[in-house]
């Protein structure tokens, strides 16, 4: 969708296909360490969508087509939950269970759990 609408037409498939790989290749996040930062993950992204993208030809206007990437992936518009999710969320933290997120993604994590209203489920956050 965003690659659309800076003149690159490819396949979603392969893109995702490519994306994995490079995301493999490059150790994924955890290749920062334990100093990250939201700068360290944008340039770390920047860099990955870079080589993503590089076999299809990166767009003239690099630099705004990942901003509109960075940004379309950190808003609740690029994400979908399963409908069951708040039921079971629900059920689980009536139960005597401590909920936690361990995730692979960065920062902009706790954003999305906000705007999806799943924070309070979650006594911790880990990225």
């Amino acid at each position: 969708e965003v690659a659309g609408q800076f003149g690159l037409s490819v396949d979603p498939h392969v893109i995702e296909t490519r994306f994995r790989n490079v995301f493999q290749a490059r150790g994924g996040l955890a290749s920062l360490g334990d100093h990250s930062s939201e700068a360290l993950e944008r340039r770390w992204w920047r860099e990955t969508v870079e080589l993503v993208f590089k076999g299809f030809g990166l767009p003239e206007q690099f630099e705004e087509f990942f901003e509109a990437l960075y940004r379309r992936f950190g808003s609740r518009e690029a994400w979908e939950l399963y409908p069951e999710v708040n039921s079971v969320l629900d059920r689980l933290k009536k139960s005597a269970f401590g909920l936690a997120v361990i995730s692979n993604w960065d920062s902009r994590l706790l954003k999305l759990l906000d705007e999806f209203k799943l924070s309070p489920y979650f006594s911790r956050v880990l990225f």
